[in-house]
C-alpha cells in the first residue's frame, strides 16, 4: 500500500474512533448526572461494602454472578467512593468495544461499512442504557473481543486464540449467565464443522483450548468463595434463585423477543444482514475463511441472543444490550453487501447504483443519529425535571441518623442506602427473595428476622412498592399482589412474615411521610437533626 494511502486509512480510523469516543462520552456524561438506577444502586452498594470486607451472597445478597460487584468496587476505588469512577470504567470499556468492533469490520468490509456498523450500535445505546452500570453493558467488550479473536483464529491457530475465547466467555458468564450466546454458537459451529468434515481432531483442537480458558477463569470465583466459606451461599444466590426467576412460559418469552427488537428503530438493518448472510453462505464459494466463519457464527448466534434475552419474561431495556455486537457486525455486512457486492453483480451502471446504495445507508445513519439525539435529550430532560424523591429521602436519613446506624428500605430501593451511606441491617437489603415463588420459605424469613434483631435499624422506610405488603396495618388489609407480578414469578411472602409487621408496630412509630414513602423510627429514639 502506498504511504499516502496508508496514512489516509490511519487518519480515517483515528477520526472514526474519535467520533465513537465523543458519542460514548455524551451518553455516559448525560447518565452520570442522574442518580443510580435500581440495579446500579445494588451494585454500587455491594461494591462499597465489599471494600469494607463484606462477602457477596453471605453478607450481601443478590442474584447476579459476582463480577459486576467487584467492577463497581474498583470503580469506587477509582472515584474515591463516588460513582464517577464506575462511569469512567463504563466509558473505557465501551471505547475498547468500539476499537474491537472496528478491528473486526475494517479488514472484512472496509472503511465505509465499518463506520456504518459503528454508528449503528453506538447510537442505539442511549435507548438501552437508562442510567448505565449494567451487567450487559460491561459484557459488550467480552462479546466484541471474542468475535475479534475468532476472526483472527480462523486465519491462524486456535491454540492461544481458543484459550482467550474461553476467558472472554467466562467473563461474560460471570457478569450474567445468559450472555453466552456467542460461545454456545461457537460450540454449535465447531460441531457442525465436524459433521461436515468428519475431522474429530480438528473439532477438539478448536474446542479444547476454549474449554481450558473457560474452566481456568470460571474456577477462580468458586475457589475464592470456597476459601471464604461462602460457596453454598454463592450457589444459592447466583444460580438457584435464577432457576426460579427465569421460570416463565414460552408465550411471555416470545413477547419479550418482539419487544426487544422494537427497542431498536433500525432492527430491520441487522435482520436484513442476517437474512443476507444466510443467502450469501449458500450462494457464494471461495470466500476468505475469516469472513465465511464469522457469518456462519452470526447466523447461529442471533437467534440464540433473542432466546437468551427472553428467559426471565421481563422487558427491561438493558436486557437487549447484548444484541449490539451481533447487530453491529451484521449491519456492517449489510452495508458492505449493498455498497460492493450487489452493485457489482446485479446492476451495470456502477456509479449510479453505488450512489443510490450510499444514499440509502446515509438515510439510515441519519435516522440513527436522530434517534441518538432524541434519546439523549429525553434522558437529560427527565433527569433535570425529576422530583428527586430518592435523594430527598436519602438526605432525610443522613440528617436523622448516625453514620453507624442501620436503615432498612422495605422494597427494592437499595440506591437510597447507597446515597445515604447507611448500611442495611440484613443481607436482604432488597426483599425480592421474600416474595419469589418457589424460592421464598420460612427459613429465609427467620434469617431476615434474626438480622433485624441483631442489627436493629434506626429507621425503616416503606417505599410503597406495590409488590410488597404495606407496613401500615389498614393499608395492608386492603393490599393485594398485582396480577402482573404473579405472571413473572412473584408471590405473597410466607405467613411467618407477620412477625416482621409485629416487630415494626411494637418498636417503631411513623415519623414522616415523604411523597408516599413512610419513615418509621425507633420508639425509644428522639428524632433530632445531626
Amino acid at each position: 500500500m502506498p504511504v499516502n494511502d496508508k496514512n489516509a486509512v490511519e487518519r480515517f480510523t483515528l477520526y472514526s474512533l474519535t467520533v465513537a469516543g465523543v458519542l460514548l462520552a455524551v451518553v455516559i456524561i448525560a447518565y452520570s448526572l442522574d442518580i443510580p438506577g435500581r440495579d446500579s444502586g445494588v451494585y454500587l452498594y455491594m461494591g462499597r461494602y465489599i471494600l469494607d470486607g463484606d462477602l457477596p451472597y453471605v453478607d450481601l445478597w443478590d442474584h447476579k454472578p459476582p463480577l459486576i460487584f467487584y467492577i463497581d468496587a474498583l470503580g469506587l476505588i477509582i472515584g474515591h467512593g463516588d460513582k464517577w469512577g464506575v462511569h469512567f470504567l463504563e466509558f473505557t470499556l465501551l471505547l475498547g468495544s468500539a476499537v474491537c468492533a472496528w478491528s473486526i469490520t475494517k479488514p472484512l468490509f472496509g472503511n465505509g461499512a465499518s463506520l456504518f456498523a459503528m454508528l449503528v450500535w453506538i447510537t442505539s445505546l442511549p435507548r438501552l442504557l437508562h442510567g448505565g452500570n449494567f451487567t450487559e453493558e460491561f459484557a459488550i467488550l467480552s462479546q466484541f473481543a471474542a468475535l475479534l479473536v475468532f476472526v483472527r483464529a480462523e486465519a491462524g491457530t486456535y491454540r492461544w486464540h481458543g484459550f482467550m475465547l474461553g476467558v472472554f466467555g467466562a467473563l461474560a458468564f460471570l457478569l450474567k449467565q445468559k450472555l453466552i450466546a456467542i460461545w454456545i454458537g461457537l460450540g454449535i459451529l465447531f460441531i457442525y464443522q465436524y459433521l461436515r468434515q468428519r475431522s474429530l481432531g480438528c473439532m477438539w483442537r478448536k474446542l479444547l483450548p476454549m474449554i481450558a480458558g473457560t474452566a481456568f477463569t470460571l474456577g477462580l470465583f468458586p475457589l475464592y468463595f470456597y476459601i471464604q466459606g461462602g460457596l453454598d451461599a454463592f450457589w444459592d444466590g447466583a444460580f438457584l434463585y435464577n432457576f426460579q426467576y427465569s421460570n416463565v412460559g414460552w408465550g411471555a418469552r416470545f413477547f419479550v423477543m418482539l419487544e426487544g427488537l422494537q427497542k431498536y428503530n433500525i432492527a430491520v438493518v441487522p435482520l436484513a444482514g442476517w437474512l443476507a448472510a444466510v443467502i450469501f453462505l449458500f450462494k457464494t464459494k471461495n470466500q476468505p475463511p475469516a469472513l465465511y466463519g464469522l457469518l456462519q457464527l452470526l447466523v447461529i448466534v442471533l437467534p440464540l441472543e433473542l432466546l437468551f434475552s427472553s428467559t426471565s419474561g421481563r422487558v427491561y431495556s438493558h436486557y437487549f444490550i447484548s444484541y449490539l455486537p451481533v447487530f453491529a457486525v451484521l449491519s456492517g455486512f449489510f452495508s458492505w453487501l449493498l455498497l460492493t457486492y450487489v452493485t457489482k453483480h446485479i446492476y451495470q451502471d456502477k456509479k449510479i447504483t453505488t450512489s443510490v446504495a450510499a444514499g440509502i445507508l446515509g438515510l439510515i445513519i441519519t435516522a440513527c443519529i436522530g434517534q441518538y439525539i432524541n434519546s439523549v435529550y429525553v434522558s437529560y430532560a427527565r433527569i433535570t425535571s425529576a422530583g428527586g424523591l430518592r435523594p430527598t429521602v436519602a438526605g432525610y436519613i443522613r440528617s436523622h441518623t448516625a453514620a453507624n446506624d442501620y436503615v432498612l428500605l422495605w422494597g427494592a430501593e437499595t440506591v437510597v442506602n447507597f446515597l445515604a451511606q447507611r448500611k442495611s441491617p440484613t443481607r436482604y437489603f432488597y426483599q425480592y427473595p421474600l416474595i419469589t415463588k418457589n424460592y421464598s420459605n420460612e427459613a429465609l424469613v427467620k434469617r431476615f428476622m434474626i438480622d433485624l434483631k441483631q442489627n436493629q435499624p434506626a429507621m425503616i422506610v416503606d417505599t410503597g412498592d406495590t409488590l410488597f405488603p404495606p407496613l401500615e396495618r389498614d393499608e395492608r388489609m386492603r393490599w393485594s399482589l398485582p396480577r402482573h407480578a404473579m405472571a413473572i414469578g412473584y408471590d405473597l411472602p410466607p405467613r411467618s412474615i407477620e412477625q416482621f409487621y409485629v416487630f415494626v408496630e411494637r418498636h417503631y412509630y411513623l415519623a414522616s411521610n415523604i411523597q408516599g414513602w413512610k419513615i418509621y423510627v425507633q420508639k425509644n429514639r428522639h428524632l433530632t437533626l445531626n
